[in-house]
C-alpha cells in the first residue's frame, strides 16, 4: 500500500480535533495503513486553543501528527498550498477538520487511485452521496454554486464545491499552483485538472453537517466564491 498523507486545516476546532484523529487513525488501520500515513494538521493560529489539543495528541506518541501553525487566518487556499509543500505521502488527502468527511472513504479513495484515477473527488451528487442533514437553503447555496460553476468552467464532475479530495503526488501542482482563497480554492483545483489533462474520478460519500463549532461559511465569503469563479477563466486563459 502506498504510504498516505492527509492534510487537515483548522480554525477553532478544539472540539472536533480529537475524535477527527481518533477516527483517522482507525480508518488508516482498516485500510491496511496503520503506522504508514502522516497528518498534517495546518492550524491558522485559532484563538479556540486548538492547536494546543494537538500538541497534546502528538504528546501522547500514538498518532503520525504534524502541526503546522500561522500567525493569522490566511485563508482555505493558504493552508492546503502550505500542508501540501511539506506532504510525504504517495497519496495526500485533503480533508475537513469539523467530522463531515469520514475517513472510512479513504479506503474507496485509494481504490480509485489504483484503478487509474489522479485526482479522486468525494462527491455528494453521484448515486450513493447523500447530504442527510442540510436545511433547504444550505442545499440551495451549495447546488447552485455547483450548477453555476460546472455550467461556466465546463467542469464535468457533479461536486466541484467538494472539499474531500486526494492527489497522486504527480498531480499536486493542481493545488500547489492555485491563487484563491476560501471555499472557491476547491473549484480552482478542478478547473486546473481539467486544463491540465487530469483524470478525475468521483466516488459517492455521505456529507454530515457539523455537530460543534461554527461553520465558516458566510455572507462574505459566497460573494467572494461568486466573483473569483465568473474570473477564473480568465485568470487562467492561455495555461496549461
Amino acid at each position: 500500500m502506498p504510504k498516505v498523507s492527509v492534510v487537515v486545516p483548522t480554525f477553532n476546532e478544539r472540539e472536533n480535533i480529537e475524535p477527527l484523529v481518533t477516527r483517522l487513525d482507525a480508518a488508516m488501520g482498516a485500510a491496511g495503513l496503520a503506522g504508514d500515513y502522516e497528518l498534517i494538521i495546518v492550524d491558522d493560529d485559532s484563538p479556540d486553543g486548538t492547536a494546543e489539543v494537538v500538541r497534546e495528541l502528538i504528546s501522547t506518541g500514538k498518532y503520525p501528527i504534524r502541526l503546522l501553525t500561522g500567525s493569522r487566518k490566511d485563508g482555505l487556499g493558504s493552508a492546503y498550498r502550505r500542508g501540501f509543500r511539506e506532504a510525504k505521502g504517495d497519496i495526500i488527502f485533503e480533508m475537513d477538520a469539523d467530522l463531515s468527511h469520514d475517513p472510512l472513504y479513504i479506503k474507496d479513495f485509494i481504490h480509485a487511485i489504483e484503478k487509474g484515477g489522479q485526482m479522486v473527488v468525494g462527491s455528494r451528487y453521484i448515486k450513493g452521496g447523500k447530504v442527510p442533514d442540510w436545511s433547504f437553503h444550505r442545499r440551495l447555496i451549495s447546488k447552485g454554486g455547483n450548477l453555476f460553476a460546472r455550467f461556466w468552467l465546463g467542469l464535468s464532475p457533479k461536486d466541484v464545491t467538494s472539499g474531500y479530495k486526494a492527489y497522486k503526488r504527480e498531480c499536486i501542482d493542481l493545488v500547489l499552483d492555485t491563487k484563491c482563497e476560501g471555499y472557491v480554492f476547491q473549484i480552482e483545483t478542478q478547473y486546473l485538472a481539467k486544463i491540465r489533462n487530469v483524470k478525475v474520478v468521483e466516488v459517492p460519500i455521505v456529507f454530515l453537517d457539523r455537530k460543534r463549532g461554527k461553520s465558516k461559511l458566510g455572507t462574505k465569503e459566497i460573494i467572494a466564491f461568486w466573483k473569483a469563479v465568473f474570473s477564473m477563466k480568465k485568470r487562467w486563459k492561455g495555461c496549461n
